[in-house]
């Protein structure tokens, strides 16, 4: 399995940032920047699971599209 934490350039920090992928979601691609590099991988992880838990709750409670 990937880990899905990845490290990109962020222009608006201008440093390495920990960016993460929303899998579900309404737009074609969602990537939320965690945090700056400096600032460790395991508070990137940190943050990762509460935006993925918010994420995730927020698609389940979406209607299910019943075709």
């Amino acid at each position: 399995m990937k880990n899905p934490i990845y490290i990109e350039y962020y222009f608006h920090e201008k440093c390495q940032c920990y960016k993460i992928d929303i899998p579900w979601t309404k737009y074609a691609k969602d990537t939320k920047v965690l945090c700056k590099v400096s600032e460790g991988y395991d508070y990137a992880k940190i943050l990762a699971i509460g935006i993925l838990n918010t994420s995730l709750n927020e698609a389940l409670s979406c209607k299910v599209d019943e075709k």
